[in-house]
């Protein structure tokens, strides 16, 4: 996110990018690797052992089927910590 701050004249998707971010209030901190001991898969490149990841059977789906969505609505609204919201 640093380099793309430093674009002098931004065009096209980093100008887009560009306004999007400016939206929000934040600074870019450099931490090490070492250091960043809680990334997520998104974070990291795959390694050599964790394959190509072209296999299907290593993905996980959590989904919520649409009327089991009036439980979980009823509970929000009687939960007290969530009324505070």
């Amino acid at each position: 996110l640093k380099w793309l701050r430093n674009f002098r004249e931004p065009e096209g998707q980093v100008a887009r990018w560009l306004e999007k971010l400016a939206e929000f209030d934040f600074e870019v901190v450099h931490r090490p690797g070492k250091k960043h001991q809680n990334a997520d898969a998104l974070s990291r490149r795959a390694c050599r052992q964790s394959g190509s990841g072209d296999d299907s059977s290593n993905v996980h789906v959590a989904a919520m089927a649409l009327d089991s969505a009036s439980p979980v609505e009823r509970w929000q609204k009687e939960d007290a910590d969530c009324m505070q919201v």
